[in-house]
């Protein structure tokens, strides 16, 4: 006895759809889904949509995430480089009142020009991190 349904008798018409949730594509994920074989071209598409809606929310979860993982190692390397910058500094200022003694620590033209890299990286790091923040924020609000 032949157990093949007909093509026509189908109750539904599935689908899948593949996403992939991240720009490096290491991370996809696979929706499926179906609808009554007799839907129409709207009922088909408002289907479609959902699950395109679910695959965004994923995508916005991973995001935030990333994003989470990033505001971490900004705070980590901003408190390394506060660290390096006080270890430098007395490390400058025992060589000169080792070289001078008695007379006002003053930072030499190099060691003043190695400062202000490493203040305006440490200006750098705040700002990405306030902006890492604020993303974290706004994709909280739009996944709660």
């Amino acid at each position: 006895m032949d157990k093949t349904v007909p093509a026509t008798d189908a109750p539904a018409l599935g689908f899948s759809l593949q996403v992939q949730l991240d720009k490096g594509q290491t991370r996809q994920i696979v929706f499926q889904s179906f609808v009554p074989l007799n839907a129409d071209v709207g009922e088909i598409n408002a289907t479609m949509d959902k699950v395109m809606d679910a695959a965004e929310r994923q995508i916005k979860k991973l995001r935030l995430e990333d994003l989470r993982r990033d505001a971490r190692d900004l705070e980590r390397q901003l408190k390394f480089s506060a660290e390096d910058m006080v270890r430098i500094d007395e490390q400058n200022r025992a060589e000169f009142e080792q070289k001078i003694p008695g007379r006002g620590f003053k930072l030499s033209a190099p060691q003043r020009s190695q400062r202000e890299a490493a203040v305006t990286n440490a200006k750098r790091g705040q700002e990405m991190l306030a902006e890492t923040r604020k993303l974290i924020h706004d994709l909280e609000s739009e996944l709660n």
